[in-house]
Formats: C-alpha cells, sequence, structure tokens
C-alpha cells in the first residue's frame, strides 16, 4: 500500500471475526484486474494476524467461480472472468474449528449499468462442509448482507436487492445451491442483519 497508484483506492466493505481465535478481516484488494481506475478493488482478500503481524491471501479472483444458480436469464453471472469480486465483504466464523464463511458482491466488470443490475451475492467459505456458491445470482444484491450459521454449520444469508425495487430476502444453505425466500419488499436503503436463535429460529432485522 506504499505504491503511489493505491492512493485513489477506496476500500468498499469490511469484514472481521475471530476465527479459532485469530483476528481475520476480509475485504475487496488484490490487483486490479486489468481496470486501473480501480486499483486494489478485485479479489476477494482474507487477512489474518499472527505472531503481531498481518498476512493476506487471496481466495477469490474473478466473477464464475462461485456454483450455484444463476437466476439473470442471459446468464450474466459468469461475466468478467478478472472480474471485480469482494466488494463490500461480511465474515463470519462458524461454529466448527477452521469454520469461517463470507458474503460479498460480485460486480463482474464493474463498469456498466448491466453490471450493477445483474451484480451477484455470493458466499465463499473455507473449513468443514465448505463451498463457494452464489446466494443469488443476477438479481443486483449485495450491497446490504449479513451472515450467520445455524448450529448444523450452515449459512443463513440476509440481503436486499436493489433493482427493479428493493426487496429483501433470507437464502439457507443447502447442498450445491441456497434456498431463498422473499420476507418483505420494504425499502431496505440503508442496514441489514440476521442471527440464529439457539431453536432455529432465523431473526433478521433492517431498515
Amino acid at each position: 500500500a506504499n505504491e503511489n497508484r493505491y492512493i485513489e483506492a477506496q476500500l468498499v466493505g469490511l469484514g472481521f471475526d475471530f476465527v479459532d481465535g485469530t483476528p481475520t478481516l476480509a475485504f475487496a484488494g488484490g490487483d486490479d484486474d486489468g481496470h486501473p481506475q480501480q486499483v486494489g478493488m478485485g479479489d476477494l482478500v482474507i487477512a489474518e494476524r499472527n505472531g503481531g503481524a498481518w498476512s493476506g491471501r487471496t481466495v477469490v479472483a474473478g466473477s464464475g467461480e462461485a456454483g450455484g444458480t444463476c437466476l439473470d436469464e442471459t446468464n450474466y453471472c459468469a461475466e468478467g472472468q478478472a472480474g471485480h469480486v469482494g466488494l463490500r465483504a461480511h465474515v463470519r466464523a462458524g461454529p466448527a474449528p477452521g469454520q469461517v464463511a463470507i458474503t460479498y458482491k460480485d460486480e463482474h466488470f464493474r463498469f456498466g449499468s448491466e453490471d450493477f443490475s445483474s451484480a451477484d451475492v455470493e458466499v465463499y467459505e473455507e473449513g468443514p462442509g465448505a463451498q463457494h456458491l452464489m446466494v443469488d445470482g443476477g438479481r443486483s444484491g449485495g450491497d446490504r448482507t449479513s451472515i450467520a450459521f445455524t448450529s448444523d454449520g450452515r449459512t443463513v444469508v440476509a440481503y436486499t436487492l436493489d433493482q427493479p425495487e428493493t426487496s429483501v430476502w433470507v437464502a439457507v444453505e443447502a447442498e450445491g445451491d441456497y434456498v431463498r425466500s422473499q420476507i418483505s419488499d420494504d425499502t431496505a436503503r440503508h442496514r441489514i442483519a440476521v442471527d440464529v436463535a439457539p431453536d432455529g429460529t432465523i431473526w433478521v432485522a433492517y431498515y
């Protein structure tokens, strides 16, 4: 980050949690993926602090890496193999050792209107039962997300879709995909949060 070319870069979202006691960050970083105006925002990066120092690694480098169902009729989800991923990241440690999940926004080329209207909500996981899936592919989500775990280690994601109008959704991880449910058509322009109660009830707060 000492290079002058990073001066204009803006951090879009930052996730933090303790994973097995280790401070862990998730954010959009890495290289510019061929878009100099977006220096340092092309990839999903995990950084961990050990021994008094931070070390980072790129875990997702572009669009099309996540599996699951693309809900866009034109299959825009696969566009931009060197696309902009890792935006608006949130990280959550799971109930099992080494288990962590990160929800993030995939904006593909991050240039034209279709990149935003067809953005994906995606989740990258590590540890037991890890999957890398689109939560909601191709329908403009990702600006507001929150992630939690069920007691059996499945991820639950609350998020909004922004086009053509804002709506609030919850998705529960299954094998190879997510089960999505719209819970409100209210306007939610600011924040959203999700957690799972001890009895398994999913709670969502938003405004």
